[in-house]
């Protein structure tokens, strides 16, 4: 099997310009039986190639958004365990993305506590 990062695609970027504007006959559905075996051999492919672009870019968002979790994560812990001074706002707001982010039950306890000490309820 190729890998796919170096094996030229099978459908032309000139096929796929022509078949982008259809002459007038076509776009009423009149195509010749040249064109109508192309569009068989050539259908399949141009799908296939979509779906496995629309995997790679949800894959590649889904790994942008846990990236980005992660560090929201980060600067939230660092905010909560940090003697530095910060607004109560900004450590209720830290507070409340470990609560929310974190899957360690003791990390999260720990950000309810300090956000009632942050809010004067402790």
């Amino acid at each position: 099997m190729k890998d796919s990062a170096t094996t030229s695609p099978t459908i032309s970027d000139e096929l796929l310009k022509r078949l982008a504007n259809p002459t007038a006959q076509e776009q009423l559905g009149e195509f010749d039986e040249v064109s109508c075996a192309m569009l068989a051999v050539a259908l399949p492919e141009i799908c296939s190639e979509l779906l496995k672009r629309r995997r790679n870019d949800e894959a590649s968002r889904e790994s942008l958004q846990a990236t980005a979790r992660e560090a929201a994560l980060k600067r939230s812990r660092n905010i909560m365990r940090t003697p530095a001074p910060h607004t109560p706002r900004t450590v209720v707001r830290a507070c409340e993305t470990v609560m929310r982010l974190s899957t360690n039950a003791a990390e999260r306890a720990t950000a309810s506590d300090v956000m009632a000490q942050a809010q004067g309820r402790a």
